[in-house]
């Protein structure tokens, strides 16, 4: 019998790609984790570098919850913002961008207070919970007891319904119902957004550039271009072949938006959508 002929072929390996085993409890704490592969040099590993800083791009975005609306003074703070005058004098967008701005600020404030009352009341929920609970141990509770004991289960469990509106909302997820309360779900979703929107660099002319104010300027720089006329004069295409449009269709190109059509755009959006810069959504 015949041995086979066995041809071995020998490949040299030039690196290894190391790995960090990690789970989801890990990306809850530090949803903008970071791995950075640095140079192999001699050995035939890649080393690499597990990073939980956070980059500071500067303060955050200012947002409003639906949570907001049904606490006490958060009517009231709009109307009084937007009933004053801007003391602006310019076009009205320009007018409207300094009033929206200026209700920003006011809510920022009005937000301030109302946590920091909420957290007081939580505290004293939980106290008294607990001095409810010592005396159970040694007596019957009173009628005033009792009232103290349903009072502060309510607070506690208005703040677990505005912390669960408020992740369901920053979560995004379009389908989600009013009733359904997988916080551990849209925790996560929250997280993988995290993850995924942070810039840990840029590579700017061959260099890695993993400082904040370097990549802004950069960004920057990037759409600033993109507005930028690159053809001075540009030609005008002749071609007596190209089908136009002509009369109301044309007119009807070149007018200008009408109040209801964009009152109509607008309210078209659902509550939650198009969250702009300034903290204010459709």
């Amino acid at each position: 019998m015949k041995k086979p002929d066995i041809h071995y072929r020998f490949v040299r390996k030039q690196s290894k790609l190391d790995r960090f085993l990690v789970n989801s409890s890990f990306f809850n704490v530090w949803p903008e984790a970071d791995v950075e592969a640095v140079s192999t040099f001699l050995s035939d590993h890649c080393p690499i570098i597990l990073k939980t800083e956070l980059s500071n791009f500067g303060p955050k975005s200012f947002r409003i919850f639906n949570s907001w609306y049904d606490k006490p003074g958060f009517y009231d703070t709009v109307v009084s913002a937007l009933s004053k005058d801007p003391g602006v004098n310019g076009p009205p967008d320009i007018c409207l961008l300094k009033k929206l701005g200026f209700l920003r600020a006011e809510l920022k404030k009005w937000r301030d207070e109302m946590l920091k009352k909420k957290s007081e009341d939580l505290s004293a929920a939980l106290s008294d919970l607990e001095e409810i609970e010592e005396t159970l141990a040694v007596r019957i509770l009173t009628e005033e007891d009792e009232w103290i004991l349903i009072e502060s289960k309510k607070i506690l469990k208005e703040e677990e319904e505005r912390k669960s509106s408020d992740l369901r909302q920053r979560s995004r997820i379009k389908w989600a119902k009013d009733d359904d309360e997988n916080s551990k779900f849209f925790h996560a979703s929250v997280n993988c957004r995290k993850s995924s929107n942070p810039i840990h660099g840029l590579d700017v002319n061959g260099a890695w550039v993993s400082k904040p104010s370097l990549i802004k300027k950069e960004v920057f720089k990037f759409f600033r271009a993109k507005f930028v006329e690159e053809w001075v004069s540009r030609p005008r295409l002749v071609c007596s072949d190209i089908r136009r449009i002509m009369g109301e269709e044309s007119l009807f190109l070149d007018a200008q938006f009408c109040i209801e059509e964009i009152k109509s755009a607008v309210f078209g959006f659902s509550d939650d959508r198009a969250p702009g810069p300034d903290g204010f959504s459709f």
